[in-house]
């Protein structure tokens, strides 16, 4: 006894789950500070498209620390990055009180971050829930 229909879709099931995995595999990798380029050119290009590929992952990278400054009328501070030879850097976003360890860094240390992608705004990346080694 045969099900010839069962088949077909059975085929049909296994293509579509082969489709939405190697299309689920690029959009789950992490990026890293390589991308910074395209994920802003992206977003000045077609925000939709920003926000289906980049907005919600995670990033993670050396960068080079470069200030720290207070957020305006809110509570919190971004800390500032740039990367190698000044190439494209980002900002980390935090609306909690800051800790002293930002306070005695240098500009230029050498800092390993993980962050989010939240936004771009004036040309800069900004990371949320930043962590650092």
């Amino acid at each position: 006894m045969s099900f010839p229909r069962l088949k077909y879709a059975t085929v049909s099931v296994c293509i579509v789950a082969l489709i939405y995995n190697s299309s689920g595999i690029a959009a789950s990798q992490e990026l890293s500070a390589s991308d910074i380029p395209k994920i802003m050119n992206t977003y000045y290009e077609n925000e939709l498209e920003f926000k289906r590929d980049y907005f919600g992952k995670t990033l993670t990278a050396t960068m080079f620390f470069t200030n720290v400054r207070e957020k305006a009328f809110v509570t919190g501070y971004f800390v500032g990055f740039a990367g190698i030879n000044g190439s494209a850097g980002l900002t980390c976003s935090f609306s909690e009180t800051l800790t002293s360890e930002f306070i005695d860094w240098d500009t230029g240390k050498s800092v390993y971050l993980t962050g989010v992608v939240h936004g771009v705004v004036l040309a800069t990346l900004y990371l949320n829930g930043c962590k650092f080694k």
